[in-house]
């Protein structure tokens, strides 16, 4: 008995808000841009830009490439190509900063999802692997 008086009591509420009111509040939530954590962004041509530098933490290596959420090429031999310089840390605490990457073995666990890719025409970014911390960072 008592949940259908609260029903009742809800729904009064809701039919009771003037009508003007309810669809300004509509209307300015369709117009309200949420940010999630996601860093493909849109540039003046409508165009996916992305930011490699903000790329850090916990990194997950994906299979299958529609699965993962980057692209990455791994620029063997020079690191002038690359825009990020990526060190392989040992704890997850440690990857706090741009560049410091912690590879992670369940996909539940990680900040982002990349695949490795051999062409370089199809990948997002280019990272080169250093095993200097201080070399560590975007470009």
């Amino acid at each position: 008995m008592s949940l259908i008086f609260n029903i009742w009591l809800i729904l009064v509420q809701i039919y009771s808000y003037p009508y003007e009111k309810l669809t300004n509040i509509a209307k300015s939530a369709k117009n309200t841009t949420i940010f999630l954590k996601e860093h493909k962004i849109k540039d003046k041509n409508n165009k996916q830009t992305i930011n490699p530098c903000d790329i850090y933490g916990q990194i997950y290596i994906e299979k299958d490439r529609r699965r993962a959420t980057y692209l990455v090429y791994v620029e063997p031999e020079n690191d002038y190509r690359a825009k990020l310089i990526v060190y392989k840390e040992s704890s997850p605490l440690n990857a706090d900063k741009e560049g410091l990457w912690y590879f992670v073995e369940q996909r539940a666990f990680a900040d982002y999802t990349v695949c490795f890719v051999d062409d370089r025409s199809i990948a997002d970014f280019i990272i080169y692997y250093t095993d200097k911390f201080h070399q560590a960072g975007c470009r």
